[in-house]
């Protein structure tokens, strides 16, 4: 019996395995030491292009020559991805079962089914809201680029397969592609970081470009040695070029990202007789690297992710530990689990087995994010601390005004009258109990609107120029268009006043996250400058008198935070030995004197404007400190710096008055 033609595969370029090994590199730096190599996250888009060229390819000529196997080709995708990433998933249920606590392992059962799945750039797409956890505390959060290849590669062979039938010229389908996703990119990428982050619809153009070029290699005559030495020098300097001017305020991917994908498109082109192609690049450990490029990728990221969730202080040296054991990790992969099962005698049998393991793993995942499997750390006693992480409820039974911006909701009552809330995060948080406090008083409170958005301050000519915040200024310019609705009858304004003026007032440094700034005659003065402050406060003090000139405001201060607050503080013991409830945790914790002296003159600018104050602390504070936990065992925030629900209800009581109006009758 005559056996099926496999697919045709390229000759092995030792030099792409060294772009690999850059690749891995700057990624893997930039997770580690993020000060040191600013744009180090571009490393995955040199990813993309390298795996668009490649099994393009491998399609193109194995479709030229008529050898085209789509079988053969997701069995071979089987063997070059499960092996290590099966070993990773595995490893990070064992870990995580014994060091996560509640939610945290919950939400871990869920990156790993997506991972598995090889959906998880729309997961974290989905879960991309200010309030979600951190990127420090997803172990899988890289996988979301594993996962765009992987569409990819499902995709991509049925639409060349259809291509070829029809007698459509690889390239000019190739590009047509590329340029219609790179426009996307551009235009969604403007409008929504988030989205053009994680959208294979945006992403697509970089993986088309390595395709590309495999087009074009289909039929290219012999790269003259001036051309190729040209072409690798330009490469790796618009690669650089990408490493050290990106920065995580950079609209990515956007146009940015050409800088390191025309540098791998370059770098490939050149050919193995380009300059650092063939001194550089073919570097006997520059090779080795790419060659655990796959594995390394996969295990540095929960490395480091975990050892921040036992010791959230880790020092630079425990990073460089962490990043050797994920070198020696990603080597004894390869060797002992890689090349055996994708080279082996049995490597036929084992792709069911593979296949098979990978199910198992999704399906536990789904166990362990419905609740089913409890990590270690999953005591009666500590349930209630467990329940208070991550507990954000906003928006509630708010709903979405029809026809606005992402972001605004309302409460309605049986009245006309509205109050207006305009904020952030700070103010979101009191959405469960506006619309609480609606539902109980139909007839005799207003209707509410809800205009925030996560780090944005409600304070005109205030902004901040990170990709994050690129929605808040419509969101707020509507917000304020809103003040002179004839059904608006008081407004609020409300803010993490202690983030923007206490610590996003800090000197900058390295790791500054955000860098907010007031417009002053159209000069940007930022607040960690030293004189942003108080032209910010001033510009506070003059936008609740413009708003009082109008209809009654009030100004919302700010509820005490800090690490002290947050419910994962409440445990004493660390998460190696044993976690127990901390024996202090019904005290209060002391005043900050930072937030009170902020606060005394917030005070006096709603005084001087004739605002209402709505003061959170006047119920959770005494002369004796703060409360962070109430009289039953539970915690009052579900961060270091945001109230539950039930604490706002029991608590503060500040929004009574300015929703239920003296006017309305029973």
């Amino acid at each position: 019996m005559t056996k099926h033609p496999h697919l045709i595969h390229q000759q092995y370029r030792p030099d792409i395995d060294g772009i690999r090994a850059i690749a891995v590199l700057s990624v893997v730096l930039y997770h580690a030491f993020p000060d040191s190599l600013a744009g180090g996250f571009a490393g995955v888009d040199v990813f993309f292009v390298i795996s668009g060229y490649l099994i393009s390819t491998i399609l193109f000529a194995s479709l030229e020559k008529q050898r085209f196997n789509l079988i053969e080709f997701y069995v071979r995708r089987i063997q070059r991805i499960f092996p290590a990433l099966i070993a990773v998933l595995s490893a990070c249920l064992i870990v995580g079962w014994f060091i996560l606590v509640g939610d945290e392992f919950i939400q871990l059962g869920k990156q790993v089914s997506a991972g598995a799945g090889f959906v998880s750039n729309f997961l974290f797409w989905s879960e991309s809201g200010y309030f979600d956890a951190s990127a420090e505390t997803k172990p899988l959060l890289h996988l979301w680029s594993l996962a765009i290849e992987e569409q990819f590669y499902i995709v991509w062979p049925l639409l060349l397969a259809t291509a070829w039938r029809l007698r459509i010229n690889f390239l000019w389908l190739t590009v047509a592609i590329a340029l219609l996703s790179m426009t996307a990119n551009v235009l969604i990428t403007t409008a929504d970081t988030v989205a053009g982050f994680y959208s294979p619809l945006t992403r697509s153009w970089e993986l088309m470009l390595g395709a590309v070029l495999a087009a074009i290699n289909l039929n290219k005559r012999q790269t003259t040695s001036l051309i190729a030495h040209c072409c690798s020098v330009a490469g790796v300097s618009l690669l650089l070029a990408g490493f050290i001017l990106l920065n995580q305020q950079s609209t990515f991917p956007g146009w940015w990202a050409l800088l390191p994908t025309l540098g791998t498109f370059l770098i490939i082109a050149a050919g193995p007789q380009g300059f650092f192609n063939r001194t550089l690049l073919v570097y006997k450990p520059v090779i080795w690297l790419g060659l655990i490029s796959y594995p390394l990728y996969l295990w540095h990221w929960p490395l480091l992710v975990f050892a921040g969730l036992i010791d959230h202080d880790h020092s630079k040296g425990l990073r460089a530990l962490l990043v050797l054991i994920a070198i020696l990790l990603a080597w004894l992969t390869y060797r002992f689990i890689e090349k055996p099962l994708r080279f082996g005698r049995k490597a036929v049998a084992m792709r069911l087995v593979l296949l098979a393991i990978m199910v198992g793993i999704l399906l536990s995942g789904v166990l362990v994010f419905s609740g089913s499997v409890a990590p270690r750390h999953g005591d009666a006693e500590l349930k209630p601390i467990l329940d208070a992480v991550g507990d954000w409820q906003f928006p509630g039974d708010m709903v979405l005004l029809d026809n606005a911006i992402e972001g605004i909701y309302q409460a309605e009552s049986h009245n006309a009258q509205t109050t207006l809330f305009i904020g952030d995060s700070h103010t979101q948080q009191y959405g469960t109990e506006i619309a609480r406090i609606i539902r109980n008083n139909m007839t005799r409170a207003n209707s509410a609107l809800l205009v925030s958005d996560g780090g944005c301050p409600p304070i005109p000519d205030m902004l901040e120029d990170h990709p994050t915040h690129k929605a808040c200024k419509d969101k707020r310019r509507y917000g304020i268009d809103q003040i002179d609705n004839a059904e608006v009858e008081a407004v609020v304004i409300g803010g993490c006043w202690n983030c923007y003026f206490i610590e996003e007032a800090k000197p900058r440094t390295a790791t500054s996250k955000y860098d907010f700034y007031i417009l002053d005659q159209g000069q940007k003065v930022f607040l960690r400058d030293g004189e942003g402050v108080q032209l910010a406060l001033a510009r506070l003090e003059a936008f609740l008198l413009e708003i009082k000139a109008k209809k009654p405001v009030y100004l919302l201060l700010d509820n005490p935070m800090g690490k002290d607050f947050s419910p994962e503080n409440l445990f004493q013991g660390n998460r190696l030995t044993g976690l127990t409830l901390s024996d202090d945790r019904a005290g209060r914790i002391p005043a900050d004197m930072r937030e009170l002296q902020l606060h005394n003159q917030l005070i006096a600018i709603a005084h001087r404007a004739g605002a209402g104050i709505l003061d959170p602390r006047a119920g959770l504070c005494t002369a004796e400190g703060c409360l962070r936990i109430s009289d039953d065992g539970r915690p009052l925030y579900s961060d270091a710096g945001h109230l539950r629900p039930f604490a706002i209800q029991q608590f503060t009581g500040v929004l009574a008055d300015v929703l239920i109006r003296d006017h309305h009758a029973d």
